[in-house]
């Protein structure tokens, strides 16, 4: 297919060159999604909106969401029934979740910002966190304190079986921290409970092989009873982990 000054699309390099004009509804010229580049949309909405038939890469701009996106076809069905806060997999509105779906691209750990998380000591980060450790397993706390309300989850083992989810990372900010030898500790990434009093802040659900905590405070905020409630793990990682009552 060709410009109407005869230059071929499907050579072109961009589009500063290709002179378009006079189609229509029924002698439509299509231009090849390679020229097209990136899409940059500033909200989950506008992304799920985005013609995946055109373009299959964009850019996120969602304040504390950001981030690049690739279209990926296969069932995601699944994923993105877990994925409710929609962190790293989205829908896209004209394709069905078992045909495709709109995925963060991103290197080790999720970021729980990406999933909603405020980390402003107040709001409730329970539910974005909880769906960031379901959906990533391996999780990145930026520097903030992340108010709980609700009892955190990690692993589903049972009395007679053994967790399917393994590798569970809690990884917290180590910026500005001071050295564990000195005393107290002072970690800038913390949890802190605002729930029912007795609470427990994190449940760690095993048998469960590989759990990593590092980097975190969990303030109890003289309401929660346990910090840390674990059943049964094994080649387990905790370092520089504080809780405090």
């Amino acid at each position: 297919m060709a410009d109407m000054k005869g230059e071929s699309l499907a050579t072109a390099s961009s589009l500063a060159d290709l002179f378009l004009y006079g189609w229509n509804a029924t002698d439509d010229l299509k231009v090849p999604a390679s020229l097209l580049g990136n899409a940059t949309v500033a909200s989950r909405t506008a992304l799920k909106a985005v013609d995946t038939t055109v373009q299959t890469a964009a850019i996120l701009t969602e304040a504390g969401r950001d981030g690049v996106f690739l279209f990926k076809a296969g069932n995601y069905a699944s994923l993105i029934t877990a994925d409710t806060l929609e962190g790293v997999y989205i829908k896209a509105d004209a394709v069905a979740s078992s045909a495709g779906a709109w995925v963060r691209v991103y290197a080790e750990r999720a970021n729980v910002k990406w999933f909603g998380a405020v980390g402003d000591g107040t709001t409730d980060d329970a539910a974005a966190i909880q769906c960031a450790i379901n959906v990533a397993k391996q999780v990145f706390f930026p520097q903030a304190t992340y108010a709980i309300g609700t009892l955190l989850t990690a692993g589903n083992g049972t009395s007679s079986a053994v967790s399917t989810q393994n590798g569970v990372e809690l990884i917290g900010s180590t910026a500005g921290t001071t050295s564990v030898e000195t005393s107290p500790v002072i970690l800038p990434t913390a949890l802190k409970w605002i729930g029912a009093a007795s609470g427990i802040m994190l449940r760690v659900d095993g048998p469960m092989v590989g759990m990593t905590i590092r980097g975190i405070v969990f303030d109890c905020n003289s309401l929660a009873a346990t910090g840390i409630y674990t059943r049964h793990m094994m080649l387990s990682t905790w370092q520089d982990v504080v809780v405090r009552k």
